[in-house]
């Protein structure tokens, strides 16, 4: 994807956009179930990020390939919800690291989570 600026409204549009692509590149099988949970954690992602984070959409893109290679990496998709969201807050802090000049702290995406996960939590997958 180019790095045409996006407007805050057009991001359901743009979420929608990616799901597909990214759809029609995964390499791995998910069931049903899983792959409505995928949806609704990238659109949840898309969300956070419009709301407090504020991110380019190049890191928003290379979160979501980031947690797709993860998953096929690991040979199954998250058992939680929990570990899901803190699967993708944690391809994100990894993604913005990458992609933007100033990266959010660590606090921020504690502050994302409602403070469900703490850093600990977010190095730890990081590792």
């Amino acid at each position: 994807m180019s790095e045409t600026p996006y407007h805050w409204d057009h991001w359901d549009q743009f979420a929608v956009q990616m799901l597909s692509e990214l759809e029609q590149n995964t390499n791995y099988h998910l069931s049903s179930s899983d792959l409505q949970m995928r949806e609704y954690l990238f659109k949840w992602v898309v969300a956070k990020c419009r709301l407090a984070l504020e991110l380019k959409v190049c890191t928003i893109e290379h979160c979501l390939k980031l947690f797709d290679l993860f998953i096929k990496h690991k040979g199954r998709f998250v058992s939680s919800l929990d570990e899901a969201k803190l699967t993708l807050l944690t391809c994100l802090f990894i993604s913005c690291k990458y992609q933007e000049i100033y990266p959010p702290s660590i606090t921020d995406f504690e502050y994302v989570s409602k403070y469900k996960f703490l850093a600990k939590d977010f190095l730890s997958l990081e590792l």
